[in-house]
């Protein structure tokens, strides 16, 4: 463990002031801190005259002070504070409680420790001198010190509840830099909503150490309003989008520190393209579209997109893509909403993509005669979704033959639109063995002469169980074969399962051969360093173009390995995520692994044949262009309708 002194780090400690009963006893606690090298910042805007003479008492020259003259806001008195912070680190003190003398040291020496966490907390002692609140503060003290791992954190806020108090962490200032939070007005004086968001951006963990001492009283600005805290604290808590943001942490945050470059927008282009997604969600269909935008725009087409959010609208973002956040209240609101923005972006055409997208393209149409098409991602949509919705659609495309006879069989002949089959495609200049390739072996550990399997999906529901099923083929495998390693790539509700059998197996043989490393957004940099990879759909055309052999494996059943034989039953089931028989699973994986484990040139020769074939039949540009045409036709037809 690092001494003390060998740390250098100015510390910079936060203190806004609304009550100054106790603020002697917090600022003599900063004081007396082990580490000497912090800086406490005071803001007051309303008891100026008594803690300035405190200061002045104390004087103590690490003190800073910034009076206010007008009433301020919390939110906005804590971002003074931090925009003269000179610290590397910054921590919160409130003028009620106190931090223990080892606290910044500690604290500062875990930071320093561990690089990759962004704050650290620590457990508490909530006392009173009230009788009255006693008892709470013997609850506080049993909750608060209850989670300590940053798991168990991230589980309780996902559950519903907030097992950390803001003054209690230290935080690296750099976490701040993407906070958007900072600036917004608050209904409710509290950190909470803070503390949400930079968990987002990274994880907390907790000393084991009690290091805060927390005072509750009757002016405590909580209890004072006890109830409004509740109410607020349960509303910031109930978001989707928060909660899949905690779970896709490190997904965001690869994307975020990514270098990407915005998509030149051709604002004047007469092909004015509203695109509706339920949620821009991590999954197949939100990546489609992603990928569909993204060439459109690059074809001079303008695209909005409108969605009820998702932890993807910052990466739509980021490639200079407009994100507009709608209503999901499908029933009235937001057809207004959608002719606001129809009407504002001069749209002509309106594209959706799931179920309430669907539902509220056709609304759009019977009020205000917009056009609309449908693409259609899977075999996931009921009979009577597709026949209410697609009948008054100008087009409809599928992605896959499955999709295109579930679509015949409940529209058939009463579907007067352009129909078509335009397949999801791949970037195969992104998504090429030329790629720059990274050191995911070296982090993970593993020889370069070691056989890699990569499988990347969602780790929920049906695709949860595939990773079942593949880690028992995996078992049975490793007594014959010592060089071998999986990755598992992806997050959801069976992540926690799969992790408990990835532990099994490797406390089985003794060391890591199963590496779950949750979603990622550099999926090539997988890609590239495995010799197979198991997926379907979306993940299966990605490593095809690559130039890896696949085990086409999804939610309908296990196809085998994708080859030049078997092509077009792999393209007719979708790679076994539309269509196949689920008999036999756990066989046909073992013997695909199996056979491409010793036959080393059929593997290179099904690499070498996978790209060609991606390059001829799921090119992503030729598709788009596909898309394009379907709209001019759609276009074309409508104006002539109208005009004649």
């Amino acid at each position: 463990m690092k001494e003390v002194r060998q740390i250098d780090k100015l510390v910079s400690l936060i203190m806004p002031v609304a009550n100054d009963e106790y603020i002697e006893e917090s600022i003599k606690s900063i004081c007396k801190q082990t580490y000497k090298k912090w800086e406490l910042i005071i803001l007051t805007c309303n008891c100026q005259k008594k803690v300035e003479g405190i200061i002045n008492k104390i004087s103590e020259p690490r003190i800073k002070y910034i009076p206010f003259e007008y009433k301020i806001g919390l939110m906005e008195i804590f971002n003074a504070g931090l925009s003269v912070a000179k610290g590397e680190y910054i921590a919160r003190q409130d003028p009620d409680d106190i931090s223990m003398p080892k606290r910044i040291e500690l604290q500062l020496n875990y930071l320093e420790e561990h690089r990759n966490v962004g704050m650290v907390s620590c457990c508490i002692k909530s006392f009173t001198n009230e009788r009255i609140y006693k008892n709470l503060c013997r609850n506080i003290n049993k909750v608060q010190n209850f989670y300590k791992t940053w798991n168990s954190i991230d589980d309780a806020v996902i559950g519903g509840h907030i097992p950390i108090i803001f003054p209690t962490l230290m935080i690296r200032k750099t976490i701040f830099k993407n906070i958007n939070i900072l600036d917004k007005k608050m209904d409710f004086e509290d950190y909470g909503e803070l503390f949400l968001n930079l968990l987002k951006a990274t994880s907390v963990e907790k000393l084991g150490n009690i290091l805060y001492k927390y005072r509750r009283h009757s002016q405590a600005y909580h209890i004072l309003n006890k109830i409004k805290y509740k109410e607020y604290t349960r509303n910031i808590l109930n978001s989707i989008d928060l909660k899949n943001c905690i779970i896709y942490r490190e997904y965001r945050s690869e994307f975020i520190s990514s270098n990407i470059q915005k998509i030149k927008v051709n604002k004047s282009s007469h092909l004015r393209v509203l695109m509706i997604v339920d949620r821009l969600n991590i999954g197949g269909t939100e990546t489609y579209v992603l990928n569909v935008v993204k060439n459109l725009i690059n074809m001079g087409v303008y695209v909005i997109v409108a969605s009820f959010g998702g932890i993807l609208e910052e990466l739509f973002s980021c490639y200079g893509i407009s994100i507009i956040r709608i209503s999901n209240d499908i029933q009235s609101k937001v057809v207004e909403e959608i002719k606001e923005i129809i009407d504002k972006e001069s749209i002509n055409l309106i594209h959706c993509h799931l179920d309430k997208s669907m539902e509220i393209g056709k609304k759009v149409y019977e009020k205000y005669d917009i056009p609309y098409i449908i693409t259609l991602h899977g075999v996931f949509y009921s009979k009577e979704i597709l026949l209410s919705t697609c009948i008054k659609a100008k087009g409809v495309i599928a992605v896959s033959n499955p999709i295109w006879k579930l679509f015949m069989e409940s529209v058939g002949n009463s579907f007067k639109g352009i129909a078509k089959i335009i397949a999801n495609g791949v970037d195969t200049d992104i998504f090429s063995p030329n790629s720059q390739r990274t050191s995911i072996r070296k982090d993970l550990n593993i020889h370069e002469n070691d056989f890699v399997i990569v499988y990347c999906s969602r780790l929920s529901l049906g695709k949860g169980f595939i990773v079942e099923k593949l880690l028992l083929s995996f078992r049975k495998l490793l007594f014959n074969y010592n060089n071998v390693h999986v990755i598992i790539i992806g997050s959801g509700n069976r992540k926690c399962i799969i992790e408990d059998i990835a532990n099994d197996v490797n406390l089985s043989f003794n060391r890591d051969i199963v590496h779950v490393v949750g979603a990622r957004y550099d999926v090539l940099s997988y890609y590239l360093e495995s010799d197979l990879v198991i997926g379907t759909g979306r993940v299966a055309l990605e490593a095809l173009s690559c130039g890896k052999p696949v085990i086409a494996a999804g939610n309908k059943g296990c196809i085998g390995i994708v080859s030049p034989e078997n092509k077009d039953q792999m393209w007719n089931s979708y790679f076994g995520d539309h269509e196949g028989s689920l008999e036999y699973y756990e066989e046909t994986i073992n013997e695909g692994i199996e056979s491409l484990i010793k036959d080393t040139q059929r593997r290179l020769k099904l690499g070498r044949w996978s790209r060609e074939w991606c390059i001829e039949k799921f090119y992503d540009k030729t598709l788009t262009r596909e898309i394009v045409k379907l709209y001019n036709s759609i276009l074309n037809y409508t104006n002539k309708e109208k005009s004649s």
